[in-house]
C-alpha cells in the first residue's frame, strides 16, 4: 500500500469529498506529491477506479476508452464507469486537451466521481476550469510537508535515518517538496555513507531537474540584477543597503531573495547551489574577494562573513581579525567555518598573547568536530600556557568539561580535568566552573558540591552559567513553578549578553521539563516542536537533546510508537553532537520503549551494549529498570516488576532527579497498587501538580472512590498523560462493577477505548484496559452516532457496504454493545465526560 508522509489529513478530506459523490481538484506544484496521493486513493477506494494522465502522448479520452474523433462521440459511459461509486483519477491535468476536458466534465455531471490533479486550477483546460468554478468543486492544496514528514520520507528512501547535518541540508534544500527531496537523495546515491550518527548524503549534485525548477525565474531576471543574485549566492545574506534599491526590489518580487529588516537573504540554499553551479573556480575566488572588501565597509557585524569570504578567496588573515571571526564561529557552533578561518590565519602575525587563545579555539573547534584526542591536547596546552588570562582559563575549563563528560561520556575525567583548571582561578572567576562541576558530579552518580549563587560569578557570562545549571537542577528536583522562575531569570541574563546557543537551549529544556512536571505536557510538547524543528533545519547541536526530551515524555504520555521513532533519531543525532551527556540515556530509553512495545529481546540486547559506567547516570538506571520490570511483568510477576521500578525511583529521588523518580514510583504503583507505594507518592505530593495527581489517583483507588478516579482520568488526559488516563478509566470501571453498576462500568471502559483510538496512544500496563478501536472504527462509530446508515457511510468513505458492516460488528464487540442504536449514546456520554 502507498505510504504517505504528512498527507494523511489531506487524503482524509479528499475521501470525504468523494464520499459525498462529488468531484474536486488536487492542487500542488510539480514534485509536491500529487501522484502519491492519487496512488493512495486508488489503494483505499473500493469499486471501479480508473487512472489517467494528461502528461501522456495518448489523449485522456482514448485512455478512458472513448472514440477520439469528436466530442459528439461522447454519448455513452463505459460499463465500469457506469457502475455505482466509479472513480476517475486524473494526474497532470494541466496537460489534458480541450476534448478531454469536455469528456471529464460530462462524466462528473453524470455522477462519476472525479479527482483532477494539477499545478493550479487556472492551468486546467478551459472546460474543466469553468466547471470547477461553476460547480464549486472543492480545492485541496498540497502545501509543503512538515519537517518530520520530510525526514520520515528520507528514512523510507534510504532505509535509515539521516545524520543531523544531512537532515538539516535536506530540510533546507528540500523546501518541504517531496519531489525535490527524492531528487536530492537520488543524486547523492553514489556518495552515501552510513555511520553511527545516521546516513551522510554529502553535497548532492545539482541535477538538470533541480536547475529546471529555478530556471524560469532566473532567466526572467534583468541582466543588470544577475550579479547581485550571484553575490547573494556566495554570501547567502548581505546588508540590504549594499544592493541598489531597484535590484533589491526585483529580486524580492521574483521570489529569488527575501528581506528581513536591514538584511537580504537568498531565497533558499538550493537556489544558491544552482546559481553557484555556473561559476568557475577563478570567478568564484574573484567574486568572494571583491565581496569581502565591500562587506568590510558595512560595520563590524559583517566582519566575520568578510573574513570567511577572504579565506574562501585564498587570502590570509591577520591574527586579531581572524581570532574575532573564529570566536564568533565557535560561539555559533559553526565548526566547519571555524576550521576554515583558523587555517587562514597568517602564522607570522600570531603573538605570544594570541597563543593560548588560539589553542583554546583550536581545541573547541576540534571537540565540536568530533576529533577528541587532538582537542584534549590543544585544551591542555591552553590551560598550561603561562600567558593564559583568567577568562581564557575559565573557557578552557568549560570546554574540558564538555569534551570529557558529554562528548566522550566520561564525567569522572571531566571532574578531574576541570578541578585542575578551577584551582588556578579564585573567587568569582571560578563560579561558572563550580556550577559545571555540580552537573558532572550528578552525571557520575556522585554527591554534588553546593551550587554556587549567581552573585558569586565575576561577570554576566559566569552568572548565566550558574543560572543555567540552577534552572536545570530545579526543573528536575524542585517545584515546577520555582524552576520556571529560574528559567525566566536565566533568559533575562541571556538577553543582556551574546549568550552561547547551548545556554539558551538548556534553559529552554528546563522550561519544557518544568511545564511537563507541572502537569502541562501537551502545552510543553507544542512549545518544544518549534525548537525541535528549528534545530533540525539549522543542524543545531541541540537537536538530539530535544528529540531525547520529546521521546522521554512520549514514553510517559503513552505514545510509544512515536516516542520510539524520536528516540531512534535522538540516538543518531546525539552520536553526532551532544552537549548534554544524553548518548547513553538515549540508548537506554530506546531499550525501555522496545520493552514496552513487546520487543523485550531487542531491549536486552541494547542494554548489553551499554558500558558498566553508564548505569551511574540515574537517567540510564531508570530505563534499565523499566526493561527489567517489563521482563517481570510479562512473566506474570507484577510485584517483582513494581519493586524494580520503585527502587530505581527512590535512587533517582536521592540523586536530585525527584520528578523522574516519582514517575517511576507511580509506574510501580500502576503495576502493583501497594499501600506502601501510596505512602511514598504522598511524600512527594508537594513537589508539584503532577506528583499530587499521582497521589490523589492512588488514594481514590484504595478508598474505592470511582468518581474521583473518573476525575483523575479527565485531568490526566487534559495534561497529556494519556495511558494513565486510560488506566484510571479502567480502574473506575472495576469499582463500578464491584457495586453492580454495569452501565457505569461500560461507559468508563468505552471512554478509555475511544481515548486510545483518538490519540493513538498505547495502553500500559494494559491489564483490564479496553480493546482499542482503530482510527477507521472511531470514524465509522461517530458516523453511526450521527444516525447514518451503512449505505450512507459507505458512500461517504468510499467503502463497500459489506466493509462498513464488518467494521460495525467489530465496533459493537469492542464497546460491549448489542445494537448500533446504542453507539449514539456512547459518544454523547464520552463527549460530555471530556
Amino acid at each position: 500500500m502507498t505510504r504517505l508522509h504528512g498527507r494523511e489529513s489531506l487524503l482524509h478530506h479528499v475521501e470525504e469529498m468523494l464520499g459525498a459523490g462529488g468531484a474536486g481538484c488536487l492542487i500542488g506544484p510539480r514534485g509536491s506529491g500529487r501522484t502519491a496521493v492519487l496512488d493512495a486513493l486508488a489503494d483505499r477506494i473500493d469499486g471501479s477506479v480508473r487512472r489517467v494522465s494528461g502528461g501522456l502522448a495518448v489523449p485522456v479520452s482514448a485512455q478512458l476508452g472513448y472514440d477520439t474523433r469528436g466530442i459528439a462521440a461522447y454519448t455513452r459511459i463505459p460499463g465500469d464507469l457506469g457502475a455505482e461509486g466509479a472513480l476517475v483519477l486524473v494526474d497532470d491535468a494541466d496537460g489534458v486537451d480541450h476534448a478531454g476536458g469536455v469528456l471529464l466534465v460530462q462524466l462528473a455531471r453524470a455522477g462519476v466521481r472525479l479527482v483532477v490533479a494539477a499545478s493550479e486550477t487556472h492551468h486546467l483546460p478551459a472546460p474543466l476550469c469553468d466547471e470547477a468554478v461553476r460547480a464549486n468543486w472543492p480545492v485541496h492544496r498540497l502545501t509543503p510537508l512538515p519537517d518530520d514528514a520530510i525526514l520520515a520520507l528520507a528514512a523510507d528512501v534510504l532505509g535509515d535515518d539521516l545524520c543531523a547535518e544531512s537532515a538539516a541540508y535536506l530540510l533546507d534544500r528540500g523546501q518541504g517538496v517531496p519531489g525535490i527531496v527524492v531528487e536530492l537523495l537520488g543524486s547523492a546515491a553514489a556518495s552515501l555513507r552510513h555511520g553511527p550518527g545516521g546516513v551522510e548524503i554529502g553535497h548532492p549534485e545539482v541535477t538538470a531537474r533541480l536547475v529546471e525548477l529555478h530556471e524560469p525565474a532566473i532567466r526572467a531576471l534583468d541582466p543588470a540584477d544577475h550579479p547581485w543574485l550571484v553575490r547573494l549566492a556566495l554570501a547567502e545574506q548581505l546588508p540590504a543597503a549594499m544592493l541598489p534599491p531597484a535590484a533589491l526590489d526585483h529580486l524580492v518580487a521574483a521570489e529569488l531573495a527575501t528581506r528581513t529588516g536591514d538584511r537580504v537573504a537568498i531565497a533558499g540554499r538550493l537556489l544558491a547551489d544552482v546559481v553557484r553551479e555556473d561559476l568557475s573556480v577563478e570567478s568564484w575566488r574573484l567574486a568572494c574577494s571583491s565581496l569581502a572588501v565591500e562587506l568590510a565597509a558595512h560595520g563590524p557585524e559583517w566582519s566575520g562573513l568578510a573574513c570567511l569570504l577572504r579565506v574562501r578567496a585564498g587570502e590570509v588573515l591577520e591574527s586579531r581579525a581572524g581570532i574575532v571571526a573564529v570566536q564568533a564561529a565557535v560561539k555559533g557552533q559553526r565548526w566547519a567555518d571555524a576550521s576554515d578561518l583558523l587555517a587562514g590565519i597568517e602564522s607570522a602575525s600570531i603573538t605570544s598573547a594570541d597563543e593560548p587563545v588560539l589553542a583554546l579555539l583550536r581545541g573547541a573547534t576540534l571537540s565540536g568536530g568530533g576529533e577528541y584526542e587532538a582537542a584534549a591536547r590543544f585544551l591542555q596546552s591552553a590551560a598550561r600556557h603561562p600567558r593564559a588570562a583568567p577568562e581564557v582559563l575559565l573557557r578552557v575549563g568549560l570546554e574540558l568539561g564538555l569534551l570529557h563528560a558529554v562528548r566522550r561520556g566520561d564525567p569522572g575525567a571531566a571532574i578531574a580535568a576541570v578541578e585542575v583548571v578551577a584551582d588556578r582561578l579564585t573567587g568569582a572567576d571560578r563560579a561558572a566552573l563550580d556550577a559545571d562541576l555540580v552537573k558532572w558530579h550528578l552525571m557520575a552518580g556522585r554527591e554534588p558540591p553546593p551550587l554556587p549563587g549567581a552573585e558569586r560569578a565575576a561577570d554576566l557570562d559566569g552568572q548565566l552559567g550558574v543560572a543555567v545549571i540552577s534552572a536545570m537542577v530545579s526543573s528536575l528536583d524542585g517545584r515546577p513553578d520555582a524552576a520556571l522562575t529560574k528559567v525566566a531569570d536565566g533568559l533575562a541574563l541571556a538577553e543582556q549578553i551574546d549568550a552561547p546557543g547551548h545556554s539558551v537551549e538548556l534553559l529552554g529544556l528546563s522550561h519544557y521539563l518544568a511545564l511537563a512536571f507541572d502537569g502541562q505536557l501537551a502545552i510543553a510538547e507544542e512549545w518544544a516542536v518549534t525548537r525541535r524543528d528549528r534545530a533540525a533545519r539549522a543542524a543545531d547541536p541541540s537537536l538530539g537533546m530535544w528529540e531525547f526530551a520529546a521521546a522521554e515524555l512520549g514514553l510517559h504520555s503513552g505514545r510509544l510508537d512515536w516516542a520510539q521513532g524520536m528516540a531512534g533519531r535522538a540516538g543518531r543525532h546525539l552520536a553526532w553532537q551532544d552537549f548534554t551527556g544524553l548518548r547513553a540515556p538515549a540508548r537506554a530509553l530506546h531499550a525501555a520503549l522496545d520493552a514496552r512495545r513487546g520487543a523485550l529481546d531487542a531491549a536486552l540486547r541494547t542494554l548489553g551494549d551499554l558500558s558498566a559506567e553508564a548505569d551511574a547516570d540515574v537517567k540510564v538506571a531508570l530505563h534499565v529498570a523499566r526493561v527489567h520490570a517489563e521482563r517481570h511483568r510479562r512473566a506474570a510477576r507484577p510485584d517483582d516488576a513494581a519493586a524494580v521500578l520503585a527502587d530505581a525511583g527512590r535512587r533517582a529521588v536521592s540523586q536530585s532527579h525527584r520528578h523522574l523518580g516519582v514517575l517511576a514510583i507511580d509506574e510501580a504503583w500502576m503495576l502493583s497498587p501497594d499501600l506502601a507505594l501510596v505512602d511514598l507518592l504522598d511524600t512527594h505530593a508537594s513537589g508539584g501538580p503532577l506528583a499530587a495527581l499521582f497521589a490523589q489517583r492512588a488514594h481514590a483507588w484504595h478508598r474505592r472512590e470511582s468518581s474521583a478516579l473518573e476525575q483523575a482520568a479527565r485531568t490526566f488526559a487534559a495534561a497529556g498523560f494519556l495511558s494513565r488516563a486510560v488506566q484510571a478509566r479502567s480502574l473506575a470501571a472495576v469499582l463500578h462493577s464491584e457495586r453492580g453498576d454495569l452501565d457505569a462500568a461500560g461507559r468508563a471502559r468505552r471512554a478509555g477505548a475511544v481515548l486510545l483510538a483518538d490519540t493513538g496512544c498505547s495502553s500500559w500496563p494494559g491489564d483490564g484496559d479496553p480493546a482499542a478501536l482503530t482510527t477507521r472504527e472511531v470514524e465509522i462509530a461517530r458516523l453511526i452516532a450521527a444516525r447514518m446508515r451503512s449505505r450512507e457511510i459507505a458512500a461517504r468513505l468510499g467503502l463497500s457496504v459489506r466493509t462498513v458492516d464488518n467494521h460495525v460488528g467489530r465496533i459493537l464487540r469492542k464497546l460491549g454493545l448489542a445494537r448500533r442504536s446504542e453507539v449514539e449514546h456512547v459518544f454523547l456520554d464520552i463527549d460530555r465526560s471530556h
